[in-house]
């Protein structure tokens, strides 16, 4: 089986998908299990969508200034979950935002790094 995995050609996303789930202190991993059993998954949610922010703050603020707000926080939570994850869950994760295009591969270049070849380390004289 695990031959056959080698082989076959990983899905762009990793079978990953996003999931918000608001939560005001951690939980234990089995409430946390019932909880997502619970839930129903919203398949029409932006969350670039400036209706999205809810702070009196931003209630006097124009269209465009909301936009460019809920993306730059938005943007601010994926870098924070991105931080908890570690080696290549952390890349393929990383790969699935950027496939979504809520991140930019060229902003953000530590969290899509290269393989180092022994092709590429030779023509860099870098030892393997």
């Amino acid at each position: 089986m695990a031959d056959a995995r080698t082989f076959n050609v990983p899905s762009v996303d990793h079978g990953y998908k996003f999931l918000y789930l608001p939560l005001r202190r951690r939980l234990p991993i089995d409430q946390l299990r019932s909880r997502l059993r619970q839930l129903n998954s919203v398949y029409n949610h932006d969350p670039l969508d400036p209706l999205n922010l809810r702070n009196p703050d931003y209630d006097d603020w124009n269209e465009a200034s909301r936009t460019i707000t809920a993306r730059g926080l938005f943007l601010c939570r994926i870098l924070h979950a991105l931080d908890y994850l570690k080696g290549p869950v952390k890349q393929s994760v990383a790969s699935f935002f950027a496939n979504k295009g809520y991140i930019d591969c060229g902003d953000f270049p530590e969290l899509f790094s290269v393989k180092k070849t022994s092709y590429y380390c030779s023509l860099n004289g870098l030892p393997f």
